[in-house]
């Protein structure tokens, strides 16, 4: 890929997050955080590697600097003879500035200090006095965490400012895999939000607080468990608290966070999203440079075939219909019986200014392709069943004027499910088996292709017309058990719910031959 097809791709990356108020992340070199162990410090080693990444990134713009968020902050050169001179032993000689850093929360404010030419060793970093005189504390931390933690807080805030459900989805599937709350009242109110978020109960039985012990207790209070569980108090609901650890007398401890484990479920969150949107688009320029080579209506097509295509059913729901010239009329024909079986009992949305294009693709290595920027649908006579999962695409794509049905919160639980079930699937493969090495390869259908937004959501709308729906038929497949899980009774729950909302079943709606006006159109949604 040359550097204009790399910038514009940044770009689009870019303008597609801020529509939808994601902070953009992908310039940093970042990794997912493992919140599989128990190990707080190993997890808050984690995020600081990403802090400091970002604060690496960010630091050229330092002195002076002020940001006004959340968290505002201000960056000064020290002026304190007594501050330069613990600095001075601290980092044994070796900074040679030392660096004011006020941070203001609320109505809180603290200082820090930290170097700009020096990196600062984690042992480095903390609340440090000279022993003849204890009460003269200053904190020193490394400059990149500062700059890297600042702006990190103050985007996740706007990002739950601006994305409140979203991130209220996110927070109750987090306590629901913690599994553990106030009370039983308290779980109660959270089964509520389990059902709007369409989030399975995982337990019937949930831990409290109260019984767990002091140990346990105190656990969950030092890493930040009361300061979120109770959110619905308010509608700023994270962090409720400070972000940052206090002492006895007050002050913040700024090098010491609390909610680590939250911080890092929620950095990981904004991480996957930021990694989602570049994967669709690259998919979509990529589709969209394809489709120029090679979709080109045929000037050599039979009269015979002409005709058909001017009177197939199909014209009924596309606006233009392009059958290939060695196309075999009865086999159309056949499809054409199943299209209209499965109208019997789905009513799919007319899409008059699109085209069904049956072609071989065979140079694609794919069955069927779904173009959304030339609003075309292709599928190849050889492999038929991919019709359906290509117009659910279209669907996904063209349902909402603004983003992808997929992009949705109401949609993001199954596919959280959808992942978690499909990587368990894999790993219980042994390491030799060909599908493990395609999905963890990097090839074009790799796991970052299977656990796309648009292809899960085009997989389990597959799942929901042939296995919930019971429509049995060539144009529909969910043969593959680690693609199509349909024995994961979580998924199919999750799966029956949403879907339900989305497809309109014919017995439920009055079907028209004939439709005057778009406005008119029977519709698939709601």
């Amino acid at each position: 890929m040359n550097e204009t097809k790399i910038t514009n791709l940044k770009r689009e990356v870019k303008e597609r997050l801020s529509l939808k108020k994601i902070p953009y992340l992908s310039d940093y070199k970042l990794k997912m955080i493992n919140m599989s162990t128990n190990d707080i410090k190993k997890i808050q080693r984690e995020l600081d590697n990403n802090l400091i990444k970002i604060g690496s990134s960010l630091k050229e713009d330092a002195i002076p600097i002020y940001q006004k968020g959340y968290i505002d902050i201000k960056v000064t050169y020290c002026e304190d003879d007594n501050v330069k001179r613990m600095g001075k032993a601290l980092l044994k000689g070796n900074a040679i500035d030392i660096l004011e850093v006020t941070i203001r929360e609320g109505d809180m404010e603290e200082k820090i200090y930290t170097s700009m030419s020096y990196t600062l060793k984690t042992s480095q970093e903390g609340s440090f006095y000279f022993r003849n005189n204890p009460k003269m504390k200053f904190s020193f931390i490394r400059y990149e965490k500062i700059l890297g933690l600042l702006f990190f807080i103050n985007k996740l805030r706007e990002y739950i400012k601006e994305n409140e459900n979203m991130a209220l989805l996110m927070l109750s599937k987090y306590i629901q895999l913690k599994n553990i709350y106030f009370d039983k009242e308290h779980q109660e109110k959270m089964n509520i939000l389990y059902e709007k978020y369409n989030i399975p109960l995982l337990s019937l039985k949930g831990n409290y607080i109260k019984d767990l012990g002091e140990h346990k207790q105190n656990f969950y209070k030092e890493n930040g468990l009361f300061n979120y569980m109770n959110w619905e108090n308010g509608k700023d609901f994270f962090p409720i608290e400070s972000i940052f650890e206090s002492s006895r007398d007050g002050k913040l401890l700024l090098y010491s966070l609390k909610n680590t484990e939250l911080l890092s479920y929620f950095f990981n969150f904004l991480y996957e999203l930021n990694k989602e949107e570049e994967y669709e688009v690259t998919s979509d320029m990529r589709i969209s440079s394809d489709y120029a080579r090679s979709y080109e209506t045929k000037k050599n097509i039979p009269k015979k075939i002409q005709n058909k295509m001017e009177t197939t059913l199909f014209k009924k729901h596309f606006g233009y219909v392009e059958f290939d010239e060695l196309t075999d009329i009865k086999k159309i024909e056949h499809i054409e019986k199943e299209w209209e079986y499965i109208n019997k009992k789905v009513a799919f949305s007319l899409a008059q200014d699109h085209s069904l294009r049956f072609r071989r693709l065979g140079n694609h290595k794919a069955a069927g392709l779904y173009f959304p920027a030339m609003r075309a649908v292709c599928i190849d006579l050889g492999g038929p069943s991919s019709l359906i999962h290509e117009i659910l695409h279209m669907i996904d794509y063209t349902t909402l004027s603004a983003a992808r049905l997929s992009s949705m919160f109401k949609f993001r639980p199954i596919i959280e499910r959808y992942k978690e079930v499909t990587n368990n699937k894999v790993a219980s493969l042994e390491d030799n088996n060909t599908f493990k090495k395609t999905w963890k390869g990097k090839s074009k259908y790799n796991k970052e292709y299977y656990h796309s937004a648009s292809e899960i959501f085009a997989r389990c709308g597959e799942i929901y017309v042939k296995e919930i729906l019971g429509i049995d038929s060539s144009l529909v497949k969910t043969g593959n058990e680690i693609l199509y899980p349909v024995k994961d009774e979580i998924l199919m729950q999750q799966i029956k719910k949403y879907y339900a909302t989305v497809i309109q079943t014919a017995s439920t709606i009055e079907v028209k031959e004939e439709v005057a006006s778009k406005k008119e159109q029977i519709s698939f949604f709601d």
